[in-house]
């Protein structure tokens, strides 16, 4: 899947719907599951998510990117910042959180060239 400057290379389950969508600043993938949860790929600018503005539990800052993560309404919730690239997961289950980390251990970003 190509944004901007990087591509992001995933492993996921086939979603139940899945949205590209380009506006003037950036690029927004939607991958929503059976399950209820969601995944969403964003890089760009001018663009905030209502997961944006959760309180987090818990933060990570590494050099090249930081973790938020936490629970918002009994569900759980991730996110990522690498640069200009931000991924999601949100709206998830205790039952199904593994899932979901499986998922984002496999994400692999590469920047264009």
């Amino acid at each position: 899947m190509d944004l901007l400057s990087a591509k992001i290379i995933l492993d996921i389950p086939t979603p139940i719907h899945l949205e590209k969508e380009n506006y003037e600043e950036g690029v927004i993938y939607t991958f929503i599951f059976k399950d209820g949860g969601c995944i969403l790929i964003h890089e760009g600018a001018l663009m905030q998510f209502d997961i944006d503005t959760y309180k987090p539990s818990k933060v990570i800052h590494k050099k090249k990117y930081s973790i938020y993560w936490g629970r918002e309404n009994g569900k759980f919730w991730k996110k990522y910042v690498c640069g200009s690239v931000r991924l999601y997961y949100c709206n998830v289950n205790k039952d199904n959180k593994l899932n979901y980390e499986k998922i984002f251990r496999t994400i692999k970003i590469l920047k264009m060239e």
